[in-house]
């Protein structure tokens, strides 16, 4: 397949930081600015130029029904007659549109959150811009369960390696491809095997082993694509409750999975980067906090909510791959009596808006 294009502006989209900043862990550069990965069971190559999108497809197996139900609400895409890809190009443009949320305007959501903390102000000033550019991805939703599951105590690269082992032992290849076999993601139903933790300890998954076997155990008794439509049409709150049920999913994997694969994008993860970033810039009377309390947790997603607004969990994103060491973000913090100006105002306005 030849690369096709999407009419989107450079400062709309930043495909580095938007693949490879821990949202997904499906993605890498395979040269300067190109990036292989694969979702909704395609393998895809992607890059860009000043004002477009180039895609193109390098395999890809039966279209994922799942992902096409929950996010296209449909499970038929147009096929395409007499031709090594399998659809009309209308449906890997959708696709697109909707795993980087092409429909939301990115620019509009960066004006209005640098008005709202001159600490969003200060992240785009010192990098060029650049990070205006990522995305918030819109991820299948057992994937995003089980990488995160995968990600406690790990790093990127880590977390990576052991979500593509995931895929060799349980999905199904779709090609090779520079250099390496690339696999679908596997649905619930697909996972039939008694000895799952066995083998995910022999693959080197430790203690997480048993949280996935169990997991999927439990989401499959729950309904998989039923259950998880249920999940998108709950409210945040009783989402998060919900996906607290499962095993091995605390707070922070249950925020991941409500603001990357359940539309609930005033979720927010709070792990110990967006700690640090909450207390150096917006809760300064956390300084001296060593840990992340319960109460903790939600004094921040509360802060952040209060600040961003809807979008919330998408500013998030920003400010956390911005303070990732592998994109050099040089630091710069408000002073303390700037932060606690803004934060006294955001209590007025809180206790004006509850009367």
């Amino acid at each position: 397949m030849s690369w096709k294009k999407i009419v989107v502006p450079k400062n709309e989209l930043n495909l580095r930081l938007t693949l490879l900043g821990g949202q997904s862990f499906r993605w890498k550069e395979v040269e300067n600015e190109t990036f292989i990965g694969v979702f909704a069971n395609i393998l895809w190559k992607l890059k860009q130029n000043d004002d477009s999108l180039l895609y193109k497809i390098e395999g890809e197996t039966n279209c994922d029904e799942i992902y096409l139900k929950m996010k296209l609400n449909t499970t038929k895409p147009p096929k395409k007659a007499k031709s090594k890809q399998f659809y009309e190009d209308v449906h890997y443009e959708n696709l697109l549109r909707c795993y980087l949320r092409l429909d939301v305007n990115l620019q509009d959501l960066c004006q209005k959150w640098k008005k709202a903390h001159p600490h969003f102000t200060e992240i785009t000033n010192l990098t060029n811009h650049e990070f205006l550019g990522v995305r918030q991805l819109n991820q299948a939703v057992t994937e995003n369960i089980i990488s995160f599951i995968c990600s406690q105590n790990n790093n990127i690269k880590r977390i990576s390696s052991l979500v593509s082992k995931f895929c060799e032992l349980y999905g199904t290849k779709i090609a090779n491809c520079e250099g390496d076999d690339w696999y679908s993601f596997p649905n619930i139903a697909d996972l039939k095997d008694s000895k799952m933790e066995e083998k995910l300890r022999a693959s080197s998954f430790g203690y997480r082993a048993r949280y996935i076997a169990k997991c999927t155990e439990e989401i499959k008794e729950k309904g998989e694509i039923e259950w998880y439509s249920k999940l998108q049409n709950l409210s945040y709150k009783e989402a998060h409750a919900e996906l607290l049920t499962l095993t091995g999913i605390g707070p922070k994997v249950a925020d991941c999975i409500c603001l990357m694969s359940l539309g609930h994008l005033d979720s927010i993860p709070v792990d110990t980067h967006v700690f640090q970033i909450a207390k150096a810039h917006y809760l300064p009377s956390l300084k001296p906090t060593k840990s992340i309390s319960s109460k903790v947790y939600e004094e921040i997603k509360d802060t952040f909510r209060e600040i961003y607004g809807p979008y919330a969990g998408w500013a998030q994103t920003i400010m956390f791959c911005a303070d990732l060491k592998q994109f050099q973000m040089p630091k710069k913090n408000l002073n303390t009596e700037e932060a606690e100006k803004i934060q006294q105002k955001i209590k007025i306005e809180v206790k004006i808006t509850e009367k």
